[in-house]
């Protein structure tokens, strides 16, 4: 049954024609209208050495957003009642609570920024969603380990998953009441893979969109590609950028356009230019190498058999960011752990389908919402 606080009715694809100015004038200030932005420590381990502080860093705290309907009544209160709302909300979190309205956390991809899922928190949020994304470690406005701006670098791949499940659970969580969601695209699905492994009572529902069980390596054999990362790291290079890819450029590669909306790709790089932080365009050999390792734990048995919430997989037929046998690999495995899992193969589509025409997006959309809504 479709719960009562999801209305897909309210949700209207925006036409390519027109794009940009519709997003400039429409999407970005109605989203600024319920945005909150807020700042999260890292989480610690014992297991995970602690980083230091970043220069230029926000003392090294995670970034994060959210688009809350809660936000929306707020800006909307008479001032004369303002006191008393809050009041309400201090001494009863009930409105929420009565409401249960559902949230959904957004875990982005390598090299994504808050700014590239405009769009599609914009569609969550009509549909009745709170909308909640964190930018990973490494990416946008939260810490950046390397010297290279373009550079995304890692130590530890359980760091993500652990900076995840943190902000789920002590930002998130204490504000939503309804059933928790995950979208999760790309890198981002890798995470989401291994959080639903290890904290499967998180989340209600997850979607992957084009989720990096395995990375695709340039066409190298993943196992020389992996040992070669290994190596490299040894040698002390693990921050360099990977030989086989590029720095940031101010220009927009024709190439990285192929089989997307060009009115989308060109919205997401035009908001790359806005500011050096969100410019990383290539990942390191210690990255590489962390995220084979993130690969063999999402593949395993044991790990596929705990989760617990079903699972909507989106597969691109075109991908060549991660490999398709191993997303193959990742649903055989949860189908033999008695998991739930549903693949849904877009025929022509390359690997960022929310940067897809709307003959792809649109569906896209629509099965996300209805399969996020029961």
């Amino acid at each position: 049954m479709v719960s009562t606080m999801i209305n897909l009715k309210n949700v209207h694809i925006l036409s390519e024609n027109d794009y940009a100015r519709t997003m400039e004038h429409i999407v970005l200030p109605a989203l600024a209208q319920v945005r909150t932005e807020g700042w999260m420590e890292p989480a610690t381990h014992k297991d995970l050495r602690e980083l230091p502080i970043p220069d230029g860093s926000h003392n090294g705290m995670l970034h994060y957003v959210s688009y809350t309907h809660s936000k929306s009544a707020e800006d909307k209160t008479p001032p004369q009642q303002e006191q008393h709302a809050r009041q309400t909300r201090q001494t009863e979190d009930g409105s929420r609570q009565r409401d249960g309205r559902p949230g959904i956390v957004i875990s982005h991809g390598i090299t994504g920024i808050i700014g590239h899922y405009a769009e599609l928190s914009y569609y969550f949020f009509q549909a009745g969603f709170d909308v909640w994304i964190m930018e990973h470690r490494g990416h946008g406005l939260s810490p950046h380990d390397v010297s290279d701006p373009s550079v995304v670098w890692i130590d530890d791949w359980r760091r993500y998953v652990l900076d995840l499940a943190k902000f789920t659970r002590e930002v998130v969580q204490p504000h939503t009441a309804g059933a928790l969601g995950l979208f999760a695209h790309s890198m981002g699905g890798g995470i989401g893979i291994s959080l639903a492994q290890q904290y499967p009572e998180l989340f209600s529902r997850i979607v992957l969109s084009s989720p990096m069980v395995m990375p695709q390596t340039a066409g190298f054999p993943a196992p020389l590609a992996r040992a070669a990362a290994r190596v490299i790291c040894m040698m002390g290079k693990g921050k360099n950028r990977i030989f086989t890819q590029k720095p940031f450029s101010p220009v927009l590669d024709a190439e990285s356009v192929r089989g997307k909306s060009p009115a989308r790709a060109q919205w997401g790089f035009d908001a790359r230019l806005a500011d050096v932080h969100y410019q990383t365009s290539a990942p390191a050999y210690q990255w590489l190498a962390e995220a084979f390792a993130l690969s063999r734990s999402a593949l395993e048995l044991e790990n596929c058999a705990r989760i617990q919430a079903p699972i909507l997989l989106f597969k691109a037929e075109n991908d060549t960011s991660v490999r398709l046998d191993a997303i193959e690999d990742f649903v055989d495995t949860v189908l033999s752990a008695d998991g739930d899992i549903e693949r849904v193969l877009i025929p022509h589509a390359p690997h960022t389908l929310n940067e897809c025409h709307n003959d792809i997006f649109a569906p896209f959309v629509e099965k996300t919402l209805e399969f996020l809504s029961v």
